[in-house]
């Protein structure tokens, strides 16, 4: 499904490119399950995969995942992601994203010679960067990425996993599941 405002119980999330809303997919996010400690299978109550298309963005376009819930704080997310988390009067929420500077050293690390960037070790292998976690979101920024061809770049995966608070664990469903 395509929209430019996915209102949600907590809020609303936009895609902003350069502050302005754009159109995204949103779909059943990779992974939506949790096992708690008696190994039960648990569904979040809400959780949403978003694809945005990087292919017509251009360098320096800061490309923003936003709530209009805000609140949101880092968790630390885990190898190779990203995630901030919320907890609201009624929900717990969060947003997870890749994060670009643990890839592109794994990469680096990996595949050797590859030319040394401003981390030291790679220059850039994916289209775009994340610069900021804020109260309101992820902000990545599209750069050049030399292992990718113009024409060949990749969308950015988030997701946006959502709990009542009514539910002992809402806010370790919500941290798992956005990293």
């Amino acid at each position: 499904m395509k929209t430019k405002l996915l209102k949600l119980p907590f809020g609303d999330i936009q895609i902003l490119v350069n502050g302005i809303p754009i159109t995204f997919e949103y779909k059943k996010p990779l992974y939506d399950t949790f096992y708690n400690n008696n190994d039960e299978e648990i569904k979040a109550s809400g959780a949403f995969g978003i694809n945005i298309n990087t292919k017509e963005l251009k360098p320096d376009d800061i490309i923003f995942v936003y709530s209009s819930a805000g609140q949101l704080l880092t968790d630390g997310g885990d190898e190779g992601t990203v995630n901030a988390i919320a907890k609201l009067k009624n929900y717990t929420y969060g947003i997870g994203g890749p994060d670009t500077e643990f890839i592109e050293w794994q990469y680096g690390s990996i595949h050797g010679n590859i030319p040394s960037g401003r981390f030291g070790y790679i220059h850039h292998v994916l289209d775009y960067e994340l610069i900021d976690i804020t109260e309101y979101g992820l902000k990545y920024k599209i750069v050049n990425a030399i292992d990718n061809a113009a024409d060949e770049k990749e969308s950015l995966y988030v997701c946006v996993i959502w709990e009542d608070n009514a539910k002992p664990y809402a806010y370790d469903i919500v941290s798992f599941l956005t990293c």
